[in-house]
């Protein structure tokens, strides 16, 4: 496969990774809720926690509560790494803390008492961008609260939440766009290795190669004369050397041209499989080229006889 064809290849693969990336990413139902900032506000009977989004937040929320813990679960949103922690420990609230679990923000109010019970005590109100959970310290009229009916306690105590860290930290997600940067980063990093790895094949391998003294060795052709025993012509750069290969043995036969040897041993075996003593087979090779050079000259001696012959008999002088 020629080097064009694979690099064209890899940026095709690339780049379907990354409509398929961007295909997954559209396909949601609902878009997601950016949080742009997270504050609080304390009254006498209750402490207010507002989140404000870039847009209108109109998602479905849903309530957990445990002992000491009140936990949102708001759909479709996620914030920043500076907003996952909010301390106000006003003696009722000790904090507030955001975790983002896939698509969804995880919103935890920990209360100071850690028996504390908030059913019935919180609620939230959403207008436009803006969302606030109401956090009372005792149950309030139902006109007064909204949100979902409040789920059923669990009877077992969780465990404290260890302290925030960024460690433990979840990593947002990353957009389309990004994921593009990155694929197209890596298709460029493999060019770049794939262009070096071509330029010193090209440039600096060969000219290594022809300092060093190297020959270019190939098998152009072989000839099996037996199971053991073979005829093969080697090009060693621009010759071609008749060899014979036996089990114990490499002898060199003679020099050869395209075709030459070939049609000497198809005259001299037929085609049969049989063995052959090379050193007989050398010296019956170089007596056929003798033969084939004298009989080009003879002509050419006849020729030179016959001038001679005739230049002789003409300066013969005429008998009385």
């Amino acid at each position: 496969m020629k080097p064009t064809v694979f690099l064209c290849l890899l940026l095709s693969l690339f780049c379907t990774g990354a409509l398929w990336a961007a295909e997954d990413e559209s396909s949601d139902s609902a878009p997601e809720g950016v949080l742009r900032k997270l504050e609080s506000k304390q009254t006498e009977e209750r402490t207010e926690v507002h989140l404000t989004f870039l847009k209108d937040y109109s998602q479905s929320i849903s309530y957990h509560f445990d002992p000491g813990v009140f936990t949102a679960t708001l759909p479709h949103a996620k914030f920043g790494p500076d907003q996952e922690h909010l301390r106000i420990n006003n003696q009722f609230v000790e904090a507030v803390r955001l975790r983002q679990e896939g698509k969804n923000i995880l919103l935890e109010i920990r209360f100071a008492d850690p028996k504390f019970d908030a059913v019935s005590k919180v609620g939230h109100q959403a207008e436009f961008e803006r969302l606030t959970f109401l956090v009372y310290k005792n149950a309030p009229s139902p006109e007064l609260i909204g949100g979902p009916e409040p789920a059923p306690k669990e009877v077992a105590v969780k465990a404290p939440t260890p302290a925030p860290s960024s460690l433990g930290a979840e990593v947002p997600q990353m957009s389309t766009f990004e994921l593009l940067q990155i694929l197209i980063a890596l298709t460029f990093v493999l060019a770049l290795i794939y262009a070096a790895l071509w330029t010193y094949n090209r440039f600096f391998l060969k000219n290594l190669n022809a300092k060093r003294g190297q020959y270019k060795i190939k098998l152009a052709s072989s000839f099996h004369l037996s199971p053991k025993q073979k005829v093969v012509v080697l090009e060693v750069n621009d010759m071609a050397f008749a060899c014979g290969v036996t089990p114990t043995q490499i002898g060199v036969i003679a020099q050869v041209d395209k075709g030459e040897f070939s049609r000497f041993m198809d005259s001299r075996t037929g085609g049969a499989k049989e063995s052959v003593d090379f050193a007989r087979l050398r010296e019956e090779y170089r007596a056929s080229r003798i033969a084939q050079e004298e009989a080009a000259q003879a002509p050419v001696q006849k020729a030179n006889f016959a001038a001679e012959l005739f230049e002789k008999v003409k300066k013969l002088k005429p008998i009385d």
